[in-house]
């Protein structure tokens, strides 16, 4: 196996273990909380540097820079692979018959 495969199942990991540890009736609501995790922490980057950084001019149409350029460079990857995290842990929940 390359590195490049060992890293996505690696990345896949996470989400299918959160699939197959949550109850039923949470995990939806994680799978989202997974989905948008970044950007919460994008957020909180962008809080601490402007509270503890230098003043800066213009921080909104820098937060929306920010945000676009990572948006389009780690969103889609992201997703990609949770949503195969999250598939294989709904077949491996099937499989052990997790179903709470």
């Amino acid at each position: 196996m390359t590195d490049l495969a060992v890293q996505l199942l690696l990345a896949a990991l996470v989400p299918a273990l959160l699939v197959c540890a949550v109850p039923q009736r949470w995990l939806k609501r994680v799978m989202i909380g997974w989905l948008v995790a970044p950007v919460f922490v994008f957020f909180a980057v962008i809080i601490w540097e402007v509270v503890t950084g230098p003043p800066i001019e213009d921080v909104a149409g820098r937060v929306w820079s920010g945000l676009t350029i990572l948006g389009s460079i780690f969103a889609a990857p992201w997703i990609a692979i949770s949503m195969v995290g999250f598939g294989i842990g709904h077949y491996l929940r099937r499989l052990f018959g997790r179903s709470r």
